[in-house]
């Protein structure tokens, strides 16, 4: 899902259109981000000129093409500026988008949409500040033309963690606690409501294995490929069981999936895609992290707050850190109990039964994890593009991702030491 871009030239006015960016984002029009800053800035804002500003790094991972927006406008006789992030889905070879490109845009649309404002007004009911997502400013969603205006929150002083390096405490703490409110809010909002969230909300059981039949072949193909690559990777650093449990995960792709997101009294929204690359941090003048940003919710759904719990801790939280994995449960267990006391509501799971649950759910956690690490210390030239993966590709980029593995075991120094944390929790927990 990587994508490099280049900066574009400002424009001299707004009626000035620089046909690259025409061809480059040919969703982003004047009367777009005209648009946009009507619904942030009202109606009397007048847009004098937009430019668009590519920031993304080499190895930065998004399913949508992601650009900033720099806009001057005038408001009340005064000049202003402000910049948007746009997010646009993705265009392939033959001009359409994918089965992937709907289903993971249209989910955070939607989610930002119509499920956000809900959850803040539960919160804000109970007195409580909204959730820390970006806010959307402007979208659209149809068959020409999608894409999303979200606040620019670099401005406000937010910027992405070192994916290459694990995340400490204080920072996990912090995405902990967001995710109780999350899970925390979904759950009030289900309870005051008294209806399943996915009876109104269908897109919230989308799912990779189950989107479609070729987006179901497709995954399988897909997480087969990425559990016998990690396979070979257990093996080579001497741990036999362990590749051997991989290989056997590796058949059951969807069947596994199903089961992990099986219905249960736990069930909350939940990000679905909670790790390093997808937060942002507020750092205070000691440089402490003070305010998590959580991004990129593709791929929201309804399944049990552990599935969050699991992917997040294993995937960006390293193994000396994660000693303490009782109080990182007690510190959701705390943020989620402060919601549901502000709402005037009993908590609805023991700190015992959500650190049973989060056991039941490891095996999640594990095979997520195992996929994702690789992808987060890796350079940015070894970071395969997401789009060979889809529309009947995925066999071909299996057989690469298994030969880059190799190659980065041997030659990224990151690489080997976090899957051995990963490995050895694995062969603990399970008891391999």
């Amino acid at each position: 899902m990587r994508h490099s871009f280049f900066l574009l030239r400002r424009f001299s006015s707004a009626a000035t259109l620089n046909f690259g960016i025409m061809c480059k984002y040919p969703s982003l029009s004047e009367a777009n981000v005209t648009k946009a800053l009507h619904e942030d800035r009202g109606s009397d804002a007048h847009l004098v000129s937009w430019v668009t500003e590519d920031f993304l790094g080499e190895g930065d991972n998004y399913a949508s093409a992601v650009t900033s927006v720099k806009v001057e406008y005038t408001h009340g006789g005064e000049t202003h500026d402000v910049s948007y992030i746009v997010k646009l889905k993705r265009k392939r070879d033959g001009g359409s988008p994918t089965y992937f490109d709907n289903m993971t845009f249209e989910k955070e649309a939607r989610f930002l949409t119509e499920i956000c404002p809900l959850l803040n007004a539960e919160l804000l009911a109970a007195g409580l500040t909204p959730l820390r997502v970006p806010r959307c400013c402007h979208n659209a969603v149809s068959e020409n033309q999608d894409y999303l205006f979200l606040e620019d929150l670099r401005h406000k002083g937010f910027r992405r963690y070192d994916r290459k390096k694990g995340i400490d405490y204080l920072h996990a703490k912090l995405v902990l606690q967001e995710l109780a409110r999350l899970h925390a809010a979904s759950f009030l909002l289900r309870k005051r409501k008294e209806e399943d969230m996915v009876t109104k909300h269908k897109f919230l059981t989308w799912e990779w294995h189950n989107y479609s039949d070729e987006a179901r072949k497709e995954f399988q193909t897909l997480f087969a490929g990425t559990q016998n690559s990690t396979s070979a990777l257990a093996a080579v650093m001497g741990y036999e069981s362990l590749s051997r449990w991989f290989k056997n995960t590796a058949s059951r792709g969807c069947e596994f999936v199903e089961e992990q997101l099986d219905r249960s009294k736990f069930d909350v929204i939940c990000h679905g895609d909670c790790f390093t690359s997808n937060i942002l941090f507020r750092y205070n003048e000691e440089g402490l992290p003070v305010e998590v940003v959580l991004l990129d919710l593709q791929i929201c759904r309804v399944s049990s707050l552990a599935i969050d719990l699991n992917y997040f801790i294993f995937s960006s939280i390293p193994r000396s850190e994660r000693n303490e994995l009782e109080e990182y449960l007690s510190l959701y267990h705390s943020s989620f109990m402060r919601v549901m006391s502000a709402a005037g509501c009993d908590m609805p799971f023991t700190k015992d039964e959500i650190s049973q649950e989060f056991k039941r759910k490891n095996t999640y956690g594990f095979v997520f994890a195992s996929i994702l690490i690789p992808i987060l210390v890796s350079e940015a030239q070894d970071v395969l593009e997401f789009d060979s993966a889809t529309d009947g590709r995925a066999k071909d980029f299996v057989e690469e991702l298994r030969q880059n593995a190799m190659r980065m075991l041997a030659s990224n120094r990151l690489l080997k030491p976090r899957l051995k944390d990963l490995f050895d929790d694995i062969v603990e927990f399970q008891e391999l």
